[in-house]
């Protein structure tokens, strides 16, 4: 599967269409969504914001996670 397909299976199995890829400026990846912030500035993930070493990694660990 390619990293979309992944990106895409992650998106269906989590139920939003708004989850992406970040990698943070220590280099590490994690899944993310944009319905993760509220109001205030803070988070309150649903998604796993585990930190990977790879984008794929990422993506695999989101997928293993969802509900």
């Amino acid at each position: 599967c390619t990293l979309g397909g992944l990106l895409a299976l992650v998106r269906e199995a989590w139920g939003d269409p708004l989850i992406y890829v970040a990698v943070g400026s220590d280099g590490w990846w994690m899944v993310v969504t944009p319905r993760d912030y509220d109001h205030d500035g803070g988070a309150e993930s649903r998604v796993p914001w585990h930190r990977h070493d790879t984008e794929a990694a990422a993506l695999v660990s989101a997928l293993e996670a969802a509900p």
